[in-house]
Formats: C-alpha cells, structure tokens, sequence
C-alpha cells in the first residue's frame, strides 16, 4: 500500500477521493510497461543501481508521485538477497583481521600484493572463488542487496494494484468504515466475515430481518489504543477483500488523509478501477483458524473442533459471528467461541453484551489478557483469556473442566 507523499487525491468540502489510473489510456499503460521492463532488465543487479535508474524515469502522463507510487509497490513486490556468497559479516571480520595484521606488519609495502593474498586466503578457507568474496564482504548492505525475482504481473494488473493501494493509504487513519449492502447469500456474508476476523478488525454487524440490509461499522486504527499503526495495516489489507464483495454495496470512513489536517469523508464503492488481486476463494477458511482446529482434533478428547459456518441474528438486528464449534461426543454439549485479536474492555464488554442476548447457546469470548480488563469481565464465564496465544490445549482444558 502507498503512503505519504505518494498518495494522490482530490479533496472537494469534505469529502476526499483517490485519483485512479487508468489502464486503457496508453501514457499510463507505456509508463506501467516501462517499469516493469526497467525492473526485468536489473535482474540478478544491485537494489542501488535500480534505484538510480528509477529516479531518471520520467513517463509523459504522470506526475512523480504516481511514478514514485508504482515503482514502491514493484519494490515491495520484488525479492532481495544477499549478493555472493557466504556470510558477509563473517567474511569481513576475516578479511579485516587478516588486513590488521599485515598491514603491523608491512604497512604500505606491497599493498596490492598482500590485499588480493589476504582475499584468497579467506576464499580458500570458506571453499569460494576470491572474486565472490569481494562481492560478498559488503552484500548485506541494503544497495548491495541483489534483486533476484520481480513481480509476475502485467501492466494492468500493476495499475489496478496501484489503484487500490491509493485507496489503502487513505484507510490507514480511517476512524472507522461503515459498510452497507443488501443482505447476501450466507457463502458471501461469512465470506466477507471471515477476512474481517482473519485481519483481527472490531466490527458489529447487523441488519438481515425484514428486508433490512447488511450493515458493518468496522472499528478504525484511530479508536485502537494499542498497536494502531498495526491495526491501520490490517484495515487497509481488508480493502482488497471488501473489493471482492458483488454490487451494490458503499463503504464510507471518516479520516484524517494529512498528518494533523482536517478530517475529511470517503466513499467508496464498485468501481471498474478498484480490482481486488485477492483470489475470490468462496467459503475460505484462514489458516489460523485451520491451524487451530488441527491441533484441537489431534488432542485425545471427546471434544472435536470445527471452523464455525454460522451467523448468529439478535434482536436489534445485532450479530454474532464465531470463529469455532466444539463439539462433544458424549452428551453433545456444544460451544461456540469467537476469538478477539485486538481486545480492550470497551469492545470486550460490547461482544459479552450480545452473548446476553444469546440464552440458548454457550457463546464464548476469548481474547489475550490485559490489565485493563475489567475484574468483573474477568470473572466471567463467557469469557476466555490467554497470555499470548489461543492454545488448543488451554481451551480443551477449560472445556472438560465444565467451566462456562
């Protein structure tokens, strides 16, 4: 995603848009297809030079901050290592040892000579040639770093790509996103339920009796107290998916686009120049989640675990949505427990208001412990707490010991 000075927007009243490129107009596509070709060509070459020869491109059609804009997301995308071979700072404190010594030794005399003796010596020690280790001594120096593979992708993938990280930059001092759209089908709700949860982002969901429809408010980095430029990261990496969603649907935040400037209002919604380059994955289930229900089902209990296909509805058109159902095989006890990433006792009290609101089910909450929960939310049986991780174990624990 784009940030600083590289985001470029329009900004009428209050109300802010990102400015999109266009892939159709030919000096946008020429400008796109002449990066990816000046990436291409610095293959197997130092992150320097590319650099170098990146502030000599000038596109007709673009101004700098576009340019600048596309070439950080091909450098995010491409793949850096270390040139040569072996461990450069291994290598150098050799080199510099060998160098200490001789030079006691033989000052200036013979300098050249006993500089390229010194490089062999070190080379036969590590089994390499002399030449590799003068391009490995200093290869883990950022411009040294060699580009080994760029991005595999077209010239109108990258300007979509760009078009969507315009338009991350922004949610990255959202206070908050409100989505809206008519109910849908279950597969895409939990779909798009799920991403939310996968990024740990607060949300509320509500709406679906009556015709009414889908309504999200998702929690912004700016109302998060603790890790918020983290959590700013994970709203912005949920916007790709949100993209995904079938029209109609809006999506409006309240945000601050210039550090210590004016708040401003965005819109966002189905646009043909906003193309998600998430895959459309249907009833996916994240890996997390994945992780944690193996390693539940590999313990020897009675209890097996599941990745949790429901939505639960409440009244005020409010919604539950669990990450798991355990299930037991003696008695068919089940359990319902959604996982909370980013806990703080407001939000945690919001999710244990609704679980009231759930009498025929056990509805549990788990989230990391903090002293700033409340003694009182603590103490409660609905509420599952943890040091760092969710551990199967833990959970499996609490469940056989008839807890909640």
């Amino acid at each position: 995603m784009l940030t600083g000075n590289r985001l470029v927007f329009r900004r009428r009243g209050d109300r802010v848009r990102p400015v999109l490129l266009d892939p159709a107009h030919e000096a946008v596509r020429a400008a796109a297809e002449a990066l990816l070709a000046l990436f291409n060509a610095h293959q197997g070459r130092p992150r320097g030079e590319l650099e170098e020869a990146l502030k000599a491109v000038s596109p007709p059609g673009l101004n700098p901050k576009q340019v600048s804009g596309l070439a950080k997301l091909l450098m995010d995308q491409s793949e850096f290592d270390i040139a040569g071979q072996g461990d450069p700072r291994r290598l150098r404190a050799e080199l510099f040892d060998r160098a200490a010594q001789c030079w006691r030794e033989q000052g200036s005399d013979g300098l050249d000579q006993w500089r390229d003796d010194i490089l062999r010596a070190v080379a036969g020690d590590h089994g390499l040639q002399a030449e590799s280790v003068e391009r490995a001594m200093f290869g883990d120096l950022r411009d040294n770093q060699v580009l080994l593979e760029t991005p595999r992708q077209n010239p109108q993938q990258l300007i979509f790509r760009y078009n969507v990280a315009q338009a991350q930059g922004l949610l990255l001092t959202a206070e908050r996103l409100d989505i809206r759209a008519p109910w849908p089908e279950p597969l895409r709700l939990r779909s798009l339920l799920r991403y939310l949860k996968f990024f740990g982002l607060l949300f509320q969901a509500s709406g679906g009796s009556h015709g009414e429809d889908l309504h999200v408010r998702v929690d912004g980095p700016l109302s998060v107290l603790e890790s918020s430029t983290r959590y700013g990261l994970q709203l912005a990496s949920f916007l790709p998916a949100l993209l995904l969603w079938p029209p109609p649907w809006q999506a409006e935040a309240d945000l601050r686009p210039r550090r210590g400037g004016k708040m401003a209002h965005l819109v966002l919604e189905p646009h043909r120049l906003l193309q998600s380059h998430y895959p459309d994955r249907g009833g996916w289930v994240p890996d997390a989640v994945a992780r944690f229900v193996e390693g539940f089902n590999k313990q020897k209990t009675d209890w097996r675990a599941a990745a949790a296909d429901l939505v639960f509805t409440l009244p005020g058109n409010r919604c539950l949505v669990p990450d798991f159902t355990l299930t037991c095989a003696q008695g068919g006890r089940t359990v319902h427990l959604e996982h909370v990433n980013y806990p703080s006792d407001s939000a945690v009290r919001r999710k244990l208001d609704l679980v009231a609101d759930l009498p025929h089910h056990e509805y549990w909450i788990a989230c990391r412990a903090l002293p700033s929960l409340g003694a009182d939310l603590v103490d409660s049986s609905r509420l599952f707490t943890y040091r760092r991780n969710l551990v199967p174990g833990q959970v499996r624990e609490r469940l056989e010991s008839g807890k909640g």
